[in-house]
């Protein structure tokens, strides 16, 4: 690997670190000062993801490719799982067992692709998880607070996430596309998806509804 690639990938890296905790701290503060909806908040993610990724295409930094959409159904459904137990976790639970709950994915990966898809995992990877663990609950021991509901919307998240991280994989694979190709797919189908049963969930009107008439500009923007 040459020296550009090995700064492309740290810088990659990092930028990816920052802003997964940007995003966090940015919803927890949304849902603790204005109210807003989980999965209001989750669609207005998706669709700003597809427009994020038509324009990082438009400059050539991708090229979205055909693919058939029956195929991203499941995909999507789970993406929608993913993201909207992740922030409903985020939104029951303290930061601290947030991360602690959130942890568990990659456990839950190497669980169903050793049971569903016959991967095997050495012990030195095996055991390289668990000083990630010990890290994440040692950093996190003096905000873990628990509930009865927090903690299983943060137990479905990790379970639902780990299998759409396995399911990225192997759909990447069964497919021949790239991650950014397939979010393409995945991102505007999750919000329609979403967008069929918000009415049934979430209130669309009122104090704490996605179009509360009196929203401040400075709430859309937050």
């Amino acid at each position: 690997m040459s020296l550009a690639e090995k700064l492309n990938v740290i810088t990659s890296l990092s930028l990816n670190f920052f802003t997964s905790i940007a995003i966090i701290q940015v919803n927890k503060y949304i849902y603790i000062n204005y109210k807003f909806p989980n999965m209001g908040l989750t669609c207005i993610h998706f669709l700003i993801t597809f427009l994020g990724l038509l324009i990082c295409s438009l400059f050539g930094i991708f090229q979205i490719v055909k693919v058939p959409i029956i195929k991203m159904i499941p995909m999507s459904i789970t993406f929608c799982g993913f993201v909207a137990l992740t922030n409903y976790s985020l939104e029951y639970n303290t930061i601290g067992t947030y991360q602690c709950l959130k942890a568990l994915t990659t456990p839950g990966v190497m669980i169903i692709s050793f049971n569903f898809y016959n991967h095997i995992y050495s012990n030195k990877v095996i055991l390289s998880i668990l000083p990630v663990l010990f890290g994440v609950v040692f950093n996190s021991i003096y905000d873990l607070k628990f509930n009865f509901l927090g903690f299983l919307l943060g137990l479905s998240a990790a379970s639902i996430t780990s299998l759409y991280q396995v399911w990225i994989g192997e759909k990447q694979k069964e497919l021949k596309i790239n991650a950014l190709q397939l979010l393409t797919y995945q991102a505007p189908l999750s919000a329609f998806f979403l967008m069929l049963i918000i009415p049934f969930f979430e209130p669309l009107y009122g104090p704490t509804g996605l179009f509360k008439l009196d929203r401040s500009p400075t709430e859309w923007v937050n």
